[in-house]
């Protein structure tokens, strides 16, 4: 087949209106006419072919049939980088004919939209494979946004032969591109055009297909905020809505909507994910962990499967999943001991060391500083008790026994909760809400230091009064410019010797051990550390410890926005 009958059949359909058969002409993949385009046309060029046919057809089908039979020839020969950059310069010619008609361009649209995708993603390989910078699916993705904003942007058509109908189909292509370079922040943009015109049909109204997608989409950006019940609710209606024959699809969406089901406790049927192989390989090990309470399993799955759980992003949902095993665990404990209506903490630890997780017995318990805390505010207790234990916690208080620094005696101190728990999820908000009321009650601050840093302000000052006390006190020979420090009337050199001293003591009673005990350094070692320096750099060593402290400010209110 010449060029001359590829742009005759392409004229007829342009002037039928004919998507469908334009569609087909256009493809890179209708055997057909590609074979006999292709043997038709063997070792031609670029520049031999506009010499012969540009401007021979009208524009701009005569660059559209020029890069569409380079095109061709190129993934005939496997030349993968050079048939995207035809089929980009293609899509590129025919979009400016796009711009001009209705929607009955959608499917040709849509036609050459898939095919530079593709085409994107094997010239990347072939480009990795030579060791050089992959850009491909990122041109890719520029030019699908190239169509969509043209099909949001349709304010001169009717509304029933709008390009706004294309909406859809076109972002869903652009997701797809932006998904596959890693480039998700941008798909905001695009659904943001999306929510910001009032003229663009509701969703309803498009294919299932498109609907189903979107959704998909939608759910796998919530997931990547957060938003867990967001995301679950995209991703089941898109499952639900997903095709019976697209069993890839349905294991997509499977993929990410499991793990959101399993944070809620609910798990799939060993019937589902025999339908599923892949997913039984990346779950099958965890689900069967949870039934049996076997932490050491969950664990050793999550380690084995690591790569794979950070690739698809769903990592720290598995993470939360571990609860699960573990409140698997305590349910055990609670039955063994014949369900009462307390449970002790120490109960709970050897449950754990049972079931192979051994963990100390301080943080099985809860930390006793955060203990003696809720003591020392709470209960009103003075002295800071010498050890606390949580001996147990129903919805309602919760029990501490504290053993005195004077009588050396053990007491169990009750700390109501106000409100009650309403289950046991709110648990570790409330406590951890309760161990900052009861610090900031106490006069303490939440951020607390637990290093020692050294850094060079405290070095030159350091090296400043060494400098003047060597050349106050050493012997005359080895002073430099004897003769103008010899001038220098005694007291005034004792004065200045002085004077470090002084101001540093005073720095550090005034400055740093307050702020020692603000920020609940209790290690006698790492006070020592930071009062000597104080002692011996002054104000330095305070700015440095103030920095420590806003670090940990940072590092804490973003725990908490997680939390």
């Amino acid at each position: 087949m010449k060029l001359e009958n590829l742009a005759h059949h392409i004229n007829l359909c342009v002037k039928a209106n004919n998507g469908i058969k334009l569609a087909s002409w256009l493809s890179t993949n209708e055997p057909d006419h590609v074979d006999a385009l292709r043997k038709a046309n063997i070792g031609s060029t670029r520049d031999s072919l506009s010499k012969k046919y540009m401007n021979k057809f009208a524009s701009p089908w005569d660059e559209i049939c020029i890069a569409h039979l380079l095109a061709v020839i190129a993934i005939s020969e496997n030349r993968m980088e050079d048939a995207y950059k035809e089929q980009a310069s293609m899509v590129n010619a025919f979009l400016r004919f796009f711009g001009v008609q209705t929607n009955w361009v959608l499917t040709p649209l849509w036609v050459v939209l898939t095919e530079l995708r593709q085409l994107a993603h094997d010239g990347d390989v072939e480009l990795y494979n030579q060791q050089k910078l992959t850009t491909c699916c990122e041109d890719a993705a520029r030019i699908c946004n190239k169509a969509f904003t043209m099909c949001v942007t349709d304010r001169t058509s009717q509304p029933a032969e709008s390009r706004k109908w294309g909406v859809y189909r076109a972002v869903n292509i652009v997701l797809k591109c932006y998904f596959k370079v890693n480039r998700t922040n941008l798909s905001k943009n695009v659904i943001r055009a999306i929510e910001a015109n009032s003229d663009i049909p509701s969703l309803e109204q498009f294919e299932m297909t498109d609907q189903v997608t979107y959704r998909y989409y939608q759910g796998l950006l919530a997931l990547l905020d957060e938003n867990y019940s967001r995301a679950e609710g995209e991703l089941s209606f898109a499952f639900e809505h997903c095709h019976y024959s697209s069993p890839r699809n349905q294991e997509r969406i499977l993929t990410f909507l499991i793990p959101l089901r399993m944070m809620k406790g609910s798990f799939p049927t060993v019937r589902l994910l025999k339908r599923f192989p892949s997913l039984e390989g990346l779950y099958g090990r965890f689900l069967k962990s949870i039934r049996e309470g076997n932490i050491v399993e969950f664990d050793r799955a999550l380690l084995d499967l690591e790569a794979r759980l950070v690739q698809l992003n769903i990592w720290l949902m598995i993470v939360k999943v571990r609860e699960i095993t573990v409140s698997r665990v305590f349910r055990k404990c609670w039955l063994v001991l014949n369900k009462p209506s307390r449970v002790s903490i120490p109960a709970f630890h050897a449950a754990l060391k049972v079931a192979g997780s051994p963990m100390d017995i301080a943080e099985a318990e809860y930390h006793s500083d955060a203990l003696s805390y809720y003591v020392q505010h709470y209960a009103q207790v003075k002295a800071r008790p010498e050890d606390c234990l949580m001996v147990g916690i129903t919805n309602k208080e919760m029990d501490i026994e504290v053993l005195s620094n004077k009588s050396k005696e053990k007491e169990i101190v009750h700390i109501p909760l106000d409100p009650p728990l309403m289950n046991a999820k709110e648990a570790r908000a409330r406590l951890v809400n309760m161990t900052w009321e009861a610090i900031e009650g106490l006069g303490m601050s939440r951020y607390q230091v637990n290093i020692y840093q050294f850094d060079v302000q405290q070095a030159f000052t350091i090296f400043a009064c060494l400098c003047m006390y060597y050349v106050f006190l050493a012997p005359k020979e080895y002073i430099p410019y004897e003769p103008f420090f010899a001038s220098i009337d005694p007291f005034f050199k004792i004065f200045c010797m002085s004077l470090p001293v002084f101001a540093h003591t005073l720095e550090n009673q005034l400055f740093m051990v307050p702020l020692l005990k603000k920020h609940r350094v209790r290690s006698r070692k790492l006070r020592s550390k930071w009062i000597f320096a104080c002692l011996v750099s002054g104000g330095p060593a305070i700015a440095r410890f103030k920095k420590l402290v806003a670090q940990e400010k940072q590092r804490l209110d973003e725990e908490m926005k997680k939390l």
